[in-house]
């Protein structure tokens, strides 16, 4: 199970995925700073509340 943890210094909330996951659920990460990190993604957030949905929308489809 994925949570979301602190802020990083320059104030976003870092969420990391792997690439399958990305996949499946990148229709719901629009409007989200995503980086890509070779076999993993980085989803960058400011917002808390876009950040805990983007978990539990994780949780449910990337198990």
């Amino acid at each position: 199970m994925v949570y979301l943890g602190p802020r990083d210094p320059s104030g976003y909330y870092i969420i990391v995925m792997d690439k399958r996951c990305y996949d499946m659920i990148k229709d719901y990460l629009v409007g989200i700073d995503i980086v890509d990190a070779g076999d993993e993604v980085i989803a960058r957030t400011k917002s808390r509340s876009r950040g805990q949905k983007i978990i539990r929308i994780m949780n449910h489809y990337c198990r």
